[in-house]
């Protein structure tokens, strides 16, 4: 990831300016960091990275974020979360299972499209790429020129 202010990315930068206000607009968060840390993000990517947040922090605690079967979460977030937990290789019928004793009722259908869109959206993963190592190379890439990374390539290859 990009670096700005010694070590702090820009995903650490929007974790940082959301410790402060909250639970903030995207626009809100972008004014805080131009002020805070000098560097402005579009507010797309500051949207994206709430979600890679948000994301990070239930699959770390393990548990949603309202009491469960309270009608408060989308299927569809139930069955993300659960995947998260369980692992993309988790049956239809553990996942349902799981659902169940949360509370809620899950179709094998909505399961299945789920777990198809989560694989077709992340062939860098199933590269073994990363988010991470995607902006390095963009990175190197910024600093040495395309050019030099093409050789690079060449040379690794």
């Amino acid at each position: 990831m990009a670096k700005k202010n010694g070590n702090i990315t820009k995903i650490e930068m929007v974790r940082r300016a959301q410790q402060e206000l909250g639970d903030a607009t995207p626009t809100k968060i972008q004014e805080h960091i131009k002020r805070v840390f000098g560097e402005t993000l579009k507010t797309n990517l500051i949207s994206n990275y709430k979600g890679i947040i948000k994301a990070e922090e239930a699959g770390a605690s393990g548990v949603l974020e309202v009491a469960p079967g309270s009608g408060k979460h989308k299927k569809s977030e139930v069955v993300r979360h659960l995947l998260r937990q369980l692992g993309p290789k988790a049956s239809v019928a553990d996942i349902q299972r799981e659902a169940k004793k949360l509370g809620y009722n899950i179709s094998a259908q909505l399961v299945y499209q789920i777990k198809a869109k989560s694989h077709s959206s992340q062939p860098a993963q199933a590269a073994g790429l990363s988010i991470a190592d995607i902006e390095a190379v963009r990175d190197l890439t910024r600093r040495i020129g395309a050019e030099t990374v093409k050789q690079l390539c060449d040379v690794l290859a």
